[in-house]
């Protein structure tokens, strides 16, 4: 989330050297910070639910 404005600033002034641009609104961003949000929710929660699954007992003796 700290990086957004950071990023915002960079991608302007990259691409303003351009004639032709698209233009690039504020969802792009937010559209990369939801799908790197949902791949690290979904890679904690195989881990997570993989290591409830595993009795204590069992991980205590391995």
């Amino acid at each position: 989330m700290l990086g957004l404005p950071f990023a915002w600033v960079a991608i302007q002034r990259w691409l303003g050297g351009f004639t032709e641009r698209a233009p690039i609104g504020g969802w792009t961003l937010a559209a990369a910070l939801l799908v790197a949000g949902v791949v690290a929710l979904v890679a904690t929660l195989r881990h997570a639910l993989a290591a409830v699954r595993i009795r204590p007992a069992s991980a205590l003796r391995e």
